[in-house]
């Protein structure tokens, strides 16, 4: 019942808007000089369009993904740099100096310190994991310039890196912008729900419930968005 009573006040409300909007497209289409026929052709092309996002261009596939590669691998390398989206490196480039500087004074450590061989057996272990992480994902990258024809590893001061993190800043901008899009039109229906007659008491506070937890998500996409929106 609820449903079809949602249905049917849609329903009322596209054929108000069609009795408003009439005129003022006879109007605009007497001025604009076009018709019916030109109508149709927009519809078409904007189908071909949004049909032709539903992927990305290879290109910027492959430079996303090997962006993404590269970020890694110096997250692994524990290089500061200043990029926004590389600002939590320094965390891990410290626990990694910290394992280095152990590694490199064990030798102290056990005369000095008293440290047994376990705990020189750990340190070692640690600095030794941290490497071994390296080289695998340096393979990896290897390997991914290999597949797609990188002869030369992209570096920041390259107009290849330069090009791709813009890329990549755009792509993480549109896909914060679509979740905070879809979540606030999610709660607009929700909401369009609980207005509506003949809603019961428990079903008004399932929906109430949900509204509050869309509400969350919402304020979490648009941190997202507001951080995205940052970089462009």
């Amino acid at each position: 019942m609820i449903k079809g009573n949602f249905i049917y006040q849609n329903y009322r409300q596209a054929l108000e808007k069609i009795d408003i909007d009439s005129p003022c497209l006879a109007k605009l289409s007497v001025q604009l000089n076009i018709g019916t026929k030109d109508y149709e052709n927009y519809l078409i092309s904007e189908r071909r369009y949004l049909a032709g996002l539903q992927m990305e261009p290879e290109n910027e596939q492959v430079q996303v993904e090997y962006m993404e590669l590269l970020f890694d691998l110096d997250l692994l390398k524990c290089v500061y740099t200043s990029l926004p989206h590389l600002s939590y490196s320094l965390a891990t480039r410290k626990k990694a100096d910290a394992a280095q500087a152990l590694y490199a004074d064990r030798d102290r450590l056990m005369i000095r310190e008293g440290y047994t061989g376990l705990q020189i057996t750990q340190i070692t272990t640690q600095n030794q994991t941290t490497f071994q992480r390296w080289v695998a994902k340096n393979e990896e990258v290897l390997r991914y310039e290999e597949a797609n024809g990188i002869a030369i590893r992209w570096t920041p001061t390259m107009s290849e890196y330069e090009d791709a993190l813009v890329v990549v800043c755009e792509r993480k901008y549109r896909r914060a912008l679509d979740d905070l899009e879809s979540l606030v039109v999610q709660c607009l229906f929700e909401m369009k729900k609980l207005g509506m007659s003949g809603v019961g008491y428990k079903l008004r506070e399932k929906i109430m419930k949900l509204l509050r937890t869309r509400a969350d998500a919402i304020q979490s996409a648009l941190k997202r968005y507001n951080e995205a929106a940052l970089q462009m």
